[in-house]
């Protein structure tokens, strides 16, 4: 048996035959969705409770404060001087008591969707 060659033109009228029945259908098939939702809505699913993020100030041991040197803020709580930076002098900050590290107090920053975290001795000025 010999197979059938399609020369370019054939193949791109085929292609485009079959796209536009297989749109045909699907518009078929959401028609005939539309009107069974209709004649019986589905029933009501109870509204998901949305988690609350507490704000600043419902945060027990918050303050905001702004230091005339720059403040090491850390990326995570492991409290790493290679994943960190520093926040300007002059920069207002928000900071949540979260805990203790060892014998310094952990506070997580919050500045725009990113949460960084700092300690207690990081807040006080370093002589030197």
């Amino acid at each position: 048996m010999k197979k059938s060659v399609l020369t370019p033109e054939e193949k791109k009228a085929r292609k485009a035959a079959s796209d536009k029945a297989y749109r045909e259908r699907k518009k078929a098939g959401l028609v005939a969705r539309s009107i069974e939702t209709v004649e019986a809505p589905a029933k009501a699913k109870p509204a998901k409770a949305k988690k609350e993020t507490p704000t600043a100030e419902q945060v027990e041991g918050t303050f905001t404060k702004t230091f005339g040197f720059p403040v090491r803020l850390y990326w995570n709580q492991r409290i790493e001087e290679v994943n960190s930076s520093c926040a300007k002098p002059g920069t207002e900050l928000t900071f949540e008591e979260m805990g203790t590290k060892g014998k310094a107090t952990l506070y997580r920053v919050r500045r725009g969707k990113r949460n960084f975290f700092t300690t207690s001795t990081d807040l006080v000025e370093q002589e030197g």
